[in-house]
């Protein structure tokens, strides 16, 4: 199996180079197989899988005004309520 990074591309619709080389990556993955998309959640601290949202931004062809990351307000709350609940002892 094989992890690939997209914490910032999945956060912006920006078409920056990096960003394009970062797609295409990962159709061609996508398509030979065993890949799991992953991304560092800030809010969370920790790695993660891709949500349906971030995948979205993925595969959108509406290019971004800003080239930043964007996460919305429910993803950065669930994030620190995902933190605070692993950190509560059993």
């Amino acid at each position: 199996m094989l992890l690939l990074d997209l914490s910032h591309t999945s956060h912006t619709r920006a078409r920056t180079g990096i960003q394009r080389v970062c797609r295409s990556l990962r159709i061609g993955l996508m398509a030979q197989g065993d890949v799991t998309e992953i991304c560092h959640d800030p809010y969370r601290r920790s790695w993660r899988v891709l949500q349906a949202w971030e995948e979205a931004n993925l595969v959108s062809e509406q290019a971004a005004g800003a080239r930043g990351a964007r996460w919305p307000l429910k993803a950065r709350l669930s994030g620190r309520l995902a933190r605070w609940l692993q950190r509560r002892p059993a």
